[in-house]
């Protein structure tokens, strides 16, 4: 028999703590062998080889999560958990924090419950040492959470990811998040880079984003889309063209990470 990888989970939100232990464990690869809001408990948990993974958030009582991976790297690597952060802080003084201090993945809130179970395990999967930080860099994590940022904003607006306007609208996002010029040139600049990418054309991947966008309207929820486009689109008077589309999300989540030049991330 297999054995399961054994997890612990640091957060102060009980019922996201509730979801996590529900999925995982219906997984039937993996057990919670603990949770905890007490970053002080997860820690005591971590030293006494309770689990083969740690997730935890950076704000917790107590202790928060730099101390609790401060005190798991000081363990001898036979007892030191694997380190998972999930959090909404992805500042880059955090970042290149628990970077040095061996954590293998950082997950931003909110996230997809199945995208971090998978990172579970890669982690327990992979041999990783404290004494190797440069294998996981500040700039490497930062682009991670930004890729997962991306995509839990088009499963917030209702474009599912079997879409190839889904992939192509995540594509441009980022690549316009890290050249808004490129948005002057849609269709000479970027729909040519988005083909090139996925071996298609850019007609098609005109069409594919203007039909994901149409799904979006039609299907997704009004309550978000306003959120996300009411200040400039309406769901009422109409759908966005698919550059300002892409130029909302983009400039959205440029303010979200702090990204001040167009070349950051």
């Amino acid at each position: 028999m297999k054995k399961l990888i054994k997890v612990i989970i640091a957060d102060r939100d009980a019922d996201l703590r509730s979801i996590l232990k529900d999925t995982l464990v219906s997984d039937g690869d993996m057990c919670v062998a603990a949770d905890t809001a007490s970053g002080a408990e997860a820690a005591s948990l971590a030293e006494s080889g309770a689990a083969d993974v740690l997730v935890t958030d950076i704000v917790l009582p107590e202790l928060d999560g730099i101390g609790v991976l401060e005190r798991v790297s000081r363990l001898p690597a036979s007892k030191r958990p694997a380190c998972i952060v999930i959090s909404s802080f992805d500042s880059p003084a955090i970042l290149e924090q628990i970077s040095a201090l061996g954590v293998r993945f950082f997950i931003p809130k909110p996230f997809d419950v199945s995208a971090l179970a998978e990172r579970i395990r890669q982690a327990a999967s992979t041999p990783y040492s404290i004494h190797s930080p440069a294998k996981i860099d500040p700039a490497r994590l930062r682009r991670h959470a930004l890729e997962y940022a991306v995509t839990d904003t088009l499963h917030k607006l209702g474009i599912p990811p079997k879409l190839k306007g889904y992939h192509f609208i995540r594509e441009g996002v980022l690549l316009a998040i890290d050249d808004m010029d490129i948005l002057g040139a849609v269709t000479k600049v970027l729909y040519p880079a988005i083909a090139r990418r996925f071996n298609s054309t850019a007609m098609r991947v005109e069409r594919s984003i203007r039909n994901a966008i149409e799904v979006a309207w039609k299907r997704g929820d009004v309550d978000v889309i306003d959120e996300y486009f009411g200040y400039t689109v309406s769901s009422g008077k109409g759908k966005p063209t698919n550059g300002e589309f892409i130029a909302l999300l983009a400039d959205r989540l440029r303010l979200e990470f702090k990204l001040t030049h167009p070349h950051t991330c």
